[in-house]
């Protein structure tokens, strides 16, 4: 073996160096490298300087047009609230300015005759006037028009405006009746408003004690004045047949009160009215809630008239109201307090 040659060999002793493979590290630097790698990372161009910074703007940005989209949205529902709010008072604010030509609730016991409408001034407004209808104890206390159809006072105030700030419409008489509610059932609709204005507080007569405590209806017309008592509230849809103004003969039209008292959510207590003791009736029909195209239709029966010529009652020269400084001044009083 030549002299300075390695005898032992590369494989050979307990001295030998294992041999790895050329492009790879310890598992120990091989950790401490990825280490760092993430240390330098840190300290890159894209933590510092304008690139960091437009990271940020973007972030920024992004929660910057959610803010003001909010801002917007918060406004805009305010601005609405707001248009909705005066869109009401504005409509009852009409309404209240003509109920200076009725005289429906003076201070002491009154006839029926002494109820009063100053239906020329009402004509000059609006000459499709053709009756006065009062609810004491309730807002109820409105012009009633006749239109072409059933349609045309839907979204009309009296004064004939129409728009945004004529959606309550006006109490009106069906156009099938007669003008001067001679008819044997007469059909007056108005809107169930959100503010509880036109015809909304019939929707309450479902309770039994409110319907029990508003048991009579005034209908003032040119002809005469009419007292009513209630016999029946109906629920039902738009769909139902429910308006029936001429009949063929007594007995068709006692077969259609006795189905609406069958089908009353409240009963009468005190003053009881069967089939065959109402002879005329007025019907008043608004939207309800609890259910699809929902229908309250409230019916009373003429039990008083000043007419002359109604063909159903005889007149009455005096007749009586039942309203008295107490009861009226009370019941108006706890209405304007819930208001």
């Amino acid at each position: 073996m030549p002299k300075g040659a390695n005898r032992r060999g590369p494989s050979q002793g307990s001295h030998a160096v294992p041999q790895r493979p050329q492009g790879t590290l310890p598992a120990t630097y091989r950790s401490q490298g990825a280490t760092a790698n993430q240390d330098i990372s840190q300290y890159s161009r894209d933590s510092y300087g304008s690139a960091a910074r437009a990271g940020q703007s973007k972030k920024g940005g992004i929660w910057r047009v959610v803010f003001i989209v909010s801002i917007v949205v918060f406004v805009g529902a305010l601005a609405a609230l707001g248009a909705i709010g005066y869109q009401y008072w504005a409509q009852q604010n009409a309404y209240n300015g003509l109920e200076e030509y009725a005289e429906v609730d003076d201070n002491a016991n009154l006839a029926l005759s002494d109820l009063k409408v100053d239906w020329d001034g009402l004509r000059a407004i609006n000459p499709d006037i053709v009756a006065w209808v009062y609810v004491p104890g309730t807002p109820i206390n409105y012009p009633v028009v006749q239109g072409s159809d059933n349609q045309e006072y839907l979204h009309k105030a009296f004064d004939g405006s129409t728009g945004w700030l004529a959606s309550a419409g006006t109490i009106f008489l069906d156009a099938s009746n007669a003008s001067d509610l001679s008819d044997q059932n007469n059909a007056l609709y108005g809107h169930h408003m959100n503010d509880g204005s036109m015809f909304a507080s019939l929707a309450d007569f479902e309770d039994q004690d409110t319907f029990d405590s508003h048991r009579d209806i005034y209908v003032l017309t040119p002809q005469g004045n009419y007292r009513l008592k209630t016999f029946a509230l109906v629920k039902t849809t738009g769909s139902d047949a429910i308006v029936q103004t001429s009949f063929a003969n007594d007995a068709s039209y006692q077969a259609y009160v006795q189905d609406k008292l069958n089908r009353s959510v409240v009963s009468q207590k005190g003053d009881t009215l069967t089939a065959t003791d109402i002879k005329q009736s007025v019907l008043f029909s608004t939207c309800e809630y609890s259910q699809n195209d929902g229908r309250a239709v409230l019916f009373a029966a003429v039990v008083e008239t000043t007419a002359a010529n109604d063909p159903y009652l005889s007149s009455s020269t005096s007749g009586t109201t039942g309203l008295s400084s107490s009861q009226d001044a009370v019941m108006d009083r706890k209405y304007e307090e819930a208001a």
